[in-house]
């Protein structure tokens, strides 16, 4: 009995042995499971704090780069508030120096209402249709010529030149009336600017020491009356946001002083200004043969300026631009051929049918 009790007891013991070696190996495996833990923990932990600081570092360079662009887009503002500060001073000058039509003309001694001539077409028109056959015959002939059509009726910035070859020297020849009789059908339309003018009809002084201006002056003087007198544009900014008269000291003092020269130049630049606002500019000088023999230089400074303005490759946009410069007789002060306009001679005997001219065909 004693001896199975005590095989009994040491059986037990072996068994709570082997039991406390499991819980010991249980344990060992626990507290190296926790090991483990602790360090995938911590490894990820440090991961964690190591996107924390990148993220902290990061946002901290953004901050700083922000700051500096921030700052930089402050400076740029800053510049272009200052750059719009000159330019309205600028405008502002500007604005401060610059003519209405109105002050312009009081300041040259101008009146809009009667220094253009707008009577002349009338004038000419009503002497034209008095006339001989033989007189409207050269009318008739000049206006169904290939050249002319062409020179009408073109898309593009042409430069016609009449020799209209007539016997006498009149203030009125036949070229006269073809202006007259084309002037209404070209104003009919807003978008067309017509600025004709008669030499014939403006002589002028031929003395420099006389009062009177020169006939080439009167000339000029009509084409910026005329010009002066548009209603259809601002003249206050309607030339690309600018006026249209920013005229320094210098150039009033000129005009004011009768120079020709300065005179044609304005004239030139109003109407390159002018070809954004219409859609076809017609400008008509008739009997320049009155002053090529006495201003030949004044008629070719004229001549040369309103050429470059419809030939120019430089002035292809806007408006086209259609000059005519029409001699009753003839006149060695025009352009040639082969320098971009067309010359057109009226033969000395035309063959007419003997009516009446009265109007230009419609078409």
């Amino acid at each position: 009995m004693t001896q199975e009790t005590g095989l009994e007891t040491k059986e037990i013991a072996q068994n709570s042995q082997q039991s406390l070696t499991r819980i010991e190996g249980a344990v060992d495996d626990a507290k190296r499971g926790a090991q483990e833990t602790g360090l995938a923990l911590m490894r990820r932990m440090s991961g964690l704090e190591t996107q924390v600081l990148n993220g902290v570092q990061s946002m901290l360079a953004d901050q700083t780069r922000n700051a500096k662009w921030q700052k930089q887009v402050d400076v740029l503002k800053q510049a272009a508030d200052d750059k719009d500060q000159i330019i309205a001073q600028l405008r502002s000058r500007v604005n401060e120096a610059s003519y209405k039509p109105s002050s312009l003309a009081e300041a040259l001694d101008l009146d809009l209402s009667k220094d253009g001539y707008p009577d002349d077409i009338g004038f000419a028109y009503s002497q034209g249709v008095t006339e001989t056959p033989q007189f409207q015959d050269r009318t008739r002939w000049v206006a169904e010529s290939s050249d002319f059509t062409s020179w009408l009726h073109t898309d593009g910035s042409e430069v016609l030149v009449i020799q209209g070859q007539y016997s006498e020297l009149e203030c009125i020849s036949p070229m006269s009336f073809l202006v007259a009789l084309l002037y209404p059908k070209l104003a009919d339309s807003r978008d067309v600017l017509v600025l004709p003018f008669f030499c014939g009809l403006h002589t002028g002084s031929q003395f420099d020491d006389s009062d009177e201006p020169s006939g080439p002056l009167l000339m000029a003087r009509a084409l910026l009356t005329q010009l002066l007198n548009i209603k259809t544009v601002n003249w206050a900014d309607g030339n690309a946001g600018l006026p249209f008269l920013p005229l320094n000291p210098d150039d009033v003092k000129k005009l004011k002083s009768s120079s020709f020269s300065a005179y044609v130049k304005l004239i030139g630049k109003l109407i390159v200004a002018m070809k954004n606002h219409h859609s076809a500019i017609f400008i008509i000088i008739d009997g320049l043969d009155y002053y090529d023999l006495t201003w030949p230089r004044e008629a070719k400074c004229m001549v040369k300026t309103l050429l470059k303005i419809a030939t120019s490759a430089e002035e292809t946009t806007g408006a086209v631009v259609k000059i005519m410069f029409a001699a009753g007789t003839h006149t060695n002060g025009w352009p040639q051929e082969g320098s971009g306009a067309v010359v057109l001679d009226v033969p000395d005997e035309i063959d007419g049918d003997g009516d009446t001219l009265e109007d230009l065909d419609s078409e």
